[in-house]
């Protein structure tokens, strides 16, 4: 096995730690390959995190690695921002 497919298997583990910042990290990293239709896939899949910080990060991620997933990373940062609003009843509507 190739060094670079293990170490992206290892992020993809990484994707599922318990911890949070090491989720968002691994998301992190995982675009710095460029594109890659599996790590997107991958991405994509984890994209339903409990935690926001992750799913950001996993925006951002699909943004810088991939034009064709831009809509998905659109998408997940829309439901962060609803997500953000329900938590936040008292507060003006930041539109």
């Amino acid at each position: 096995m190739q060094l670079r497919s293990k170490c992206v298997s290892i992020l993809y583990r990484l994707l599922k730690d318990r911890i949070g910042d090491v989720r968002a990290a691994a998301a992190d990293l995982l675009g710095d390959g460029g594109l890659d239709p599996s790590v997107a896939a991958e991405l994509i899949a984890a994209a339903g995190d409990s935690d926001r910080g992750v799913r950001l990060e996993i925006a951002r991620t699909l943004l810088r690695i991939n034009f064709d997933v831009r809509r998905a990373a659109l998408d997940l940062l829309s439901i962060i921002i609803e997500d953000t609003r329900a938590e936040m009843p008292n507060q003006a509507d930041a539109r």
